[in-house]
């Protein structure tokens, strides 16, 4: 049982990555896509023009990246806290998970 939470986890994260780099095209999916470059071949701009959007596409990224490292973060933990919880119930390491719990996200 506690095998298939932490698959089911593996495989939501995968998901969540997948959309936001896309493995087909590399563009994402939608809004979860995460552009760290912002291009538009119809535009001519100055080389400051570039830099600035380019600087506001690396920030707006980032915060996208941050975002998906929060959600992995809370997706794993708790997946791992009810594989624990169900280890620990089997007489197994639980006292294990929970160390490794509060060791992995501090």
């Amino acid at each position: 049982m506690a095998d298939e939470i932490l698959q089911g986890c593996l495989l939501h994260v995968r998901s969540l990555c997948e959309a936001a780099s896309s493995t087909h095209d590399g563009f994402g999916e939608g809004d979860s896509a995460i552009q760290l470059v912002k291009l538009d071949k119809t535009v001519t701009l100055t080389l400051e023009e570039f830099m600035e959007r380019q600087r506001a596409q690396c920030d707006y990224g980032l915060e996208q990246l941050q975002s998906l490292r929060n959600k992995v973060v809370e997706i794993v933990w708790e997946s791992c806290a009810v594989s624990c919880q169900i280890v620990g119930r089997g007489g197994g390491g639980g006292g294990y998970c929970q160390i490794f719990l509060l060791l992995w996200c501090s």
